[in-house]
């Protein structure tokens, strides 16, 4: 595999045959073929419940959108110029675009108004610069780590199995998963000693490239 390759999240799911043709003949080919490339990626949609006893929905709400609007607006300070007519602007869009980006709203099922969506952005396209001779400094990551940073979450170090050396603070790295592989014996297991230094890896199966992470 062409190692620029490698460095893309680009995943595909592997069905059992007689599953996948299960699938098939009930949803038809082309729409299977969607629901999988789907299922390859994290919902754009994250579910809060809200303890009623301390909390209302509403306030919760409330809350979530009050801190929406102070990271745009804290975003838009980073990037303020000098000029006043663009200062201006970027005001504008940061107060009037925080409901229409990311709506929070109660869920509509009956009984179940104590549940808030927020709807995330995306997908994005996440660049990762691939040198041939400069490769991104790599850090490996279980298999349940790499499904809470599709979520939103940090990599903490229990959830590491291996990286390159010399990660500093501050460096940039691709973040890849463990992916879990059948042995011999009917275990599940990556293949991978935790803690090891990567040096020269090659690309293996077990291997998925999914995001940048600033360390």
């Amino acid at each position: 595999m062409d190692q620029s390759e490698r460095y893309r999240y680009n995943p595909s799911l592997h069905w059992n045959p007689q599953v996948e043709d299960y699938f098939c003949k009930a949803y038809g080919p082309q729409a299977f073929s969607r629901i999988s490339k789907a299922l390859t990626r994290p919902s754009c949609y994250s579910c809060i419940r809200v303890n009623t006893l301390k909390a209302t929905t509403e306030s919760v709400i409330e809350k979530i959108l009050e801190i929406q609007h102070e990271k745009k607006l804290q975003d838009a300070l980073n990037n303020l110029h000098t000029n006043a007519d663009k200062s201006v602007e970027v005001s504008k869009t940061v107060n009037g675009s925080t409901a229409e980006t990311s709506p929070v709203f109660k869920c509509p099922i009956p009984g179940l108004d104590y549940v808030v969506f927020l709807k995330g952005s995306g997908p994005h396209d996440i660049q990762y610069d691939y040198q041939q001779d400069r490769p991104p400094k790599e850090v490996i990551v279980s298999r349940k780590c790499a499904e809470a940073v599709l979520r939103g979450a940090q990599v903490y170090v229990p959830g590491i199995l291996a990286c390159s050396a010399h990660v500093e603070k501050g460096d940039k790295v691709a973040v890849s998963v463990g992916v879990e592989q059948p042995g011999r014996n009917g275990e599940w297991a990556t293949g991978i000693t935790r803690g090891i230094v990567l040096q020269g890896l090659k690309t293996g199966k077990q291997l998925v490239v999914i995001i940048f992470l600033i360390v």
